[in-house]
């Protein structure tokens, strides 16, 4: 039998630290025909989380006999202590909450001692039962990542948004590459606020939408709108923080002397679908211009 415990906690308040211990108990005092003067060895077979490494790995375990006691705790297991470090920075986690961290480990037992040596007559055997029947020889584990949330699907968070500045109205076309549209976002509530997007709808299909995550993503035309929605970073409680985003102009507008863009944040603070628009329409102008260049070619005939 096997089981997990968690030594060392990772979170304390909002502080992360990278590394945390297992101890993995492996007791012996149900084992019958128990030679506690011949060694017994466990290897761990461990399946881990690909955030995460194992600091301190060995090919086998010596496998002590328990300490038996006339009073609880009545014995004291065999203990193995795993320990591990997360490969990145708080564990990888930035701007969206993080699924637990996944550990799986398998015990099967061995009498390495033994098998080095002469003749396997004067060895000892293990049951085969040992290993094919020991079902609670393997277990998987899952260790939730604190996030500053009491409830990481209901993070008690409060989203706003308005336009920094009005950028310039007037877009000349195939000479203006790209806008820049500039939001600040805040956050009143006392939990910070994850996988909040900005939906942008305009008639302009825009060759593509930069946000503060990378690109942002096609959604489905809505009528005669073509909609992008662009990803926010985290969201500490009682916040603000500055999103921009360049929206890259198509060379063609086909004859519009207008657009307007439509914003839209969406969040999921307090386990609610929430959705608020920024409560005006973005006003651009097209103006068109065409470079003449005028020449004269005057001829010999033509000068006095």
């Amino acid at each position: 039998m096997i089981y997990f415990e968690v030594l060392e906690n990772y979170q304390r308040k909002s502080t992360f630290i990278s590394a945390f211990t297992l101890k993995l108990n492996i007791p012996t005092w149900r084992w019958t025909h128990y030679d506690q003067h011949h060694d017994v060895y466990a290897t761990i077979d461990l399946k881990i989380d690909r955030r995460i490494t194992l600091l301190n790995p060995q090919s086998h375990y010596r496998i002590t006999p328990d300490t038996i006691f006339e009073e609880p705790p009545n014995y004291i297991p065999k203990t193995v202590e795993l320990k591990f470090r997360a490969k990145e920075d708080r564990f990888g986690m930035l701007d969206d909450q993080p699924p637990p961290i996944k550990i799986n480990a398998q015990v099967t037992f061995d009498d390495i001692n033994c098998q080095s040596s002469g003749s396997k007559l004067e060895c000892p055997m293990l049951s085969p039962n040992v290993n094919s029947n020991c079902l609670t020889c393997k277990r998987d584990i899952k260790i939730e990542l604190k996030t500053g949330c009491a409830d990481k699907n209901a993070c008690r968070c409060n989203l706003n948004f308005i336009l920094d500045k009005q950028p310039g109205s007037k877009v000349i076309v195939e000479k203006t590459k790209s806008i820049d549209l500039a939001f600040k976002v805040t956050n009143q509530g006392t939990e910070p606020g994850f996988g909040a997007t900005i939906i942008f709808a305009s008639k302009v299909d825009f060759r593509t939408i930069q946000g503060p995550r990378g690109l942002c993503s096609d959604l489905k035309k809505e009528g005669r709108l073509f909609r992008m929605e662009c990803s926010l970073r985290k969201l500490k409680a009682n916040n603000e923080t500055l999103s921009t985003f360049k929206f890259k102009l198509p060379a063609n507008f086909t004859g519009a002397t207008d657009f307007t863009i439509q914003a839209t944040l969406k969040d999921k603070c307090n386990g609610i679908q929430n959705e608020k628009n920024l409560g005006e329409e973005l006003d651009f102008e097209l103006e068109y211009k065409t470079d003449f260049k005028v020449s004269s070619v005057v001829s010999e005939s033509q000068i006095m």
